[in-house]
């Protein structure tokens, strides 16, 4: 990846198309990147920009999943902290994951909640966000509280519009936090109940994992 070329770029976007284009481009990259220093540079064009809290929020989204991959937690609650006021949960997802990495559930869990007010967010986005105050509560150990919502999100999973693929990787998550609470025949059983879902997409390689990991709950 030529990141001087991208950051080049960056500086020399001034438009909300342009930004848009370039994210549109090398976002996968730029979040997945193991490198930071050009994330901060692109940090750096797009905050010089009175407009950039108006383009989309998945800009802002993917730059913070690139500081948890890269692992600049500093940088990742830089930008959270200046985009925190655009209400998208494209931006408070990456964050909130941020927030718990860092050791700092409480700030997570503020933020995931503060999402799931917002009218406009999908089945998928309001799981994502539950789960990650289910988790907040885990890192705290609160386990009771954890426990009756991840209760509570298996019981409307089944309703929620998603596609099977999702329902397994969710079903999995949550069977990776009860067993993380000690929990392990509630684990036995989501890693069970994805199990069969994987099977039936033919994704034997994430079958078989939850298989075993069924057997070793």
């Amino acid at each position: 990846m030529n990141w001087e070329a991208i950051g080049k770029q960056a500086r020399e976007c001034h438009t909300k198309q342009a930004w848009e284009a370039l994210f549109e481009a090398h976002g996968e990259a730029i979040a997945t990147s193991s490198n930071s220093k050009p994330i901060h540079e692109i940090f750096k064009a797009l905050k010089a920009d009175p407009q950039a809290l108006q383009y989309d929020p998945r800009i802002f989204g993917r730059l913070i999943q690139g500081c948890l991959t890269s692992w600049n937690l500093e940088l990742g609650r830089e930008i959270a902290e200046y985009a925190k006021k655009i209400p998208s949960a494209s931006v408070t997802i990456p964050a909130a994951k941020l927030y718990l990495e860092g050791s700092t559930p409480g700030l997570a869990r503020e933020a995931a909640n503060r999402a799931l007010r917002l009218t406009n967010i999908t089945s998928s986005e309001r799981l994502q966000l539950e789960m990650l105050v289910a988790s907040s509560y885990a890192e705290e150990g609160k386990r009771q509280k954890a426990v009756r919502l991840l209760t509570q999100i298996r019981s409307s999973l089944d309703d929620s519009a998603l596609s099977q693929k999702e329902r397994a990787e969710f079903l999995a998550n949550m069977a990776r936090m009860q067993h993380f609470l000690g929990r392990y025949q509630a684990a036995a059983q989501l890693f069970y109940d994805a199990s069969k879902i994987y099977r039936s997409l033919a994704d034997w390689e994430a079958a078989t994992r939850s298989i075993f990991n069924t057997a070793a709950c």
